[in-house]
């Protein structure tokens, strides 16, 4: 009986297997995450320095709107370097940013019929103000990119409807609102920074220019200056 027992507890030894308790990746594609559940999950695998990917290919949560494709990194870098400028900096951000699309575009200068510097028009430095506050609010959002959309696409009729032209304008206002940022933070916006107001500005450009039909996009992108 004793030499029964002794072999019940090796079996019961071979059995007994240690579970796996760390986990290192996860995937959860293709199923029906939306934002909030991202959101969720990205803040758990903050807290799992061991959890080292988490991959969310073909959910909503990637789709849903302009900025969706941004990583919780590069949300981060982007929003910390809108906070990083005071009320004045970035008033001349958007001044900054507003000029360099008038010089680019002369179209869109005509909407400004000041005989100024555009830098002394106030009709410059009213719609930078505002143009600031819309930037603060979408940064704001990115989180929850769904949000952008309906905003972003109401831009773009705005300014369909003012006479800009597809491409080349907004081309120049992603251009010029990312070298205004660098110029006023100098070296507190890193590469990686700019690399992601590059991929957003990118995004939300292609949802406000669904306003425009696909014969103004192809005559404004063959309007592109050659590289």
């Amino acid at each position: 009986e004793e030499d029964k027992e002794e072999e019940e507890e090796e079996e019961g030894e071979e059995e007994l297997v240690m579970p796996n308790r760390t986990l290192t990746a996860l995937n959860l594609s293709a199923n029906l995450i939306g934002s909030a559940g991202r959101l969720a999950l990205e803040a758990a695998q903050a807290e799992s320095s061991a959890l080292c990917r988490l991959s969310l290919a073909a959910n909503p949560c990637l789709l849903e709107g302009p900025t969706a494709c941004l990583s919780a990194p590069q949300r981060e870098l982007i929003a910390s370097s809108w906070k990083a400028l005071n009320a004045e900096a970035a008033t001349r951000v958007g001044v900054n940013t507003l000029c360099g699309v008038l010089r680019a575009v002369p179209t869109a200068a005509a909407l400004f019929d000041e005989a100024k510097r555009f830098e002394d028009s106030e009709g410059v430095r009213d719609a930078a103000r505002k143009a600031v506050v819309i930037i603060g609010q979408m940064v704001e959002s990115l989180e929850y990119p769904e949000s952008l959309v309906q905003p972003l696409e109401h831009l773009g009729m705005r300014a369909e409807a003012a006479g800009i032209p597809a491409v080349v304008p907004f081309d120049a206002f992603g251009q010029s609102l990312i070298t205004s940022l660098e110029n006023e933070l100098n070296d507190k916006i890193s590469d990686e920074a700019v690399a992601a107001w590059h991929v957003a500005y990118e995004a939300a450009s292609a949802f406000m220019q669904k306003a425009y039909s696909p014969q103004q996009l192809a005559t404004g992108a063959a309007a592109r200056p050659a590289e």
